[in-house]
C-alpha cells in the first residue's frame, strides 16, 4: 500500500508540474526568444476540467535544432458552434486569448479572425491565405476602443461611419501591430453582431476574408469546415450578408471612398 501511494503521489506530481517545468526550462535557458510550447498549467486544468476544450501541442525541431525562432499556436479540439450558443462562445473567448483561431460570420462575410495582439496567431493567419504582409487586417472592436486609438479625425464623423457598419481607416495614436496598420493607420470596423459583440467585450479581433489572396471569397459553412478543420479551432455559424463591405478613409475633416459594399446606402449622403 506504501509503495502504492508513492506510486499515485509521483503521477500526480508528473502530470502538475513536469509541463511547467520544462516549459521553464526551454523559456528560460534553451532558446530565451521563444516563447514554450508545452501548455502551461491553465490550460492542463481548463481540458482536464472540461470547461475550455483546449489542448497543447509542441512543434518539432526545424533545420536549424533549438535555434529556430518560429513558434506555434497551441492546438485545441475542433468544434463548431451556432453564434447563438453562449457556452461555446465562452469556448470560444477562451481559445481566441490563448492563441488559437477562429472563422467567425463578421457580419458581411465570413473572416478569420485572432486575438489582434496576439502575434503569432495572426502570422498564421497570413500562412492560410497566402497573403502578403503588407496588406494588414482589418481590426473590430467596441467603439470605446476605436475612439481611444483613433487620432487627427473629425470625432463626430467616425463615430457616424461607424454606426452604419462602414470600416473607416484612420490614422492611430496606439502602437498598432504591423499585421493591423500601414503607414500609421489601421482600419477599423465597430462590432455589430451578438458573437462579436460578446468578444469585443473582452479584446479587440483581427477579421480578413476566408480566401486565398486573390481569389474567390468562401461563405458555404459546410466548405469552411470540410477545408478548414484542421488548420482553426472553432467555427460559428451565423448569418451574414455575403458582400463586402464599404471602406472609407478620414483624414481630418476629409472622407475618401475606399470601396463601396454593403450599407454604402446608409452614408452616401455623407459623402
Amino acid at each position: 500500500q506504501i509503495y502504492l501511494d508513492k506510486f499515485i503521489f509521483a503521477g500526480i506530481f508528473l502530470c502538475v508540474f513536469s509541463g511547467p517545468l520544462a516549459q521553464l526550462v526551454e523559456q528560460r535557458t534553451l532558446n530565451p526568444s521563444v516563447e514554450g510550447s508545452i501548455p502551461s498549467r491553465l490550460t492542463i486544468f481548463l481540458f482536464l476540467c472540461g470547461g475550455y476544450s483546449s489542448v497543447g501541442r509542441a512543434p518539432g525541431c526545424g533545420p536549424g535544432g533549438r535555434g529556430f525562432k518560429s513558434h506555434y499556436s497551441p492546438h485545441f479540439l475542433f468544434m463548431v458552434i451556432k453564434e447563438t450558443n453562449t457556452k461555446g462562445l465562452r469556448r470560444l473567448r477562451s481559445v481566441l486569448g490563448l492563441g488559437g483561431l477562429s472563422i467567425l460570420p463578421a457580419f458581411t462575410i465570413y473572416g478569420f479572425s485572432a486575438f489582434l495582439f496576439d502575434k503569432y496567431a495572426n502570422e498564421k493567419i497570413f500562412r492560410l491565405k497566402k497573403r502578403s504582409k503588407v496588406s494588414p487586417f482589418i481590426v473590430i472592436a467596441d467603439k470605446q476602443f476605436i475612439l481611444d486609438a483613433v487620432c487627427d479625425v473629425d470625432m463626430g464623423q467616425l463615430e457616424f461611419f461607424l454606426d452604419k457598419g462602414i470600416t473607416v481607416i484612420a490614422k492611430t495614436k496606439l502602437d498598432m501591430p504591423a499585421y493591423a496598420a500601414k503607414d500609421g493607420k489601421s482600419a477599423f470596423r465597430i462590432a455589430n453582431t451578438y458573437v462579436l459583440k460578446y468578444l469585443t467585450s473582452f479584446f479587440p479581433i483581427t477579421s480578413t476574408s476566408i480566401n486565398i489572396s486573390g481569389k474567390t471569397d468562401v461563405n458555404n459553412i459546410k466548405i469552411l469546415v470540410q477545408r478548414y478543420r484542421n488548420a482553426v479551432d472553432v467555427i460559428v455559424k451565423g448569418k451574414i450578408k455575403n458582400v463586402v463591405s464599404t471602406i472609407v478613409e478620414l483624414k481630418k475633416d476629409k472622407v475618401v471612398m475606399i470601396r463601396k459594399g454593403c450599407c454604402f446606402e446608409n452614408i452616401k449622403e455623407r459623402l
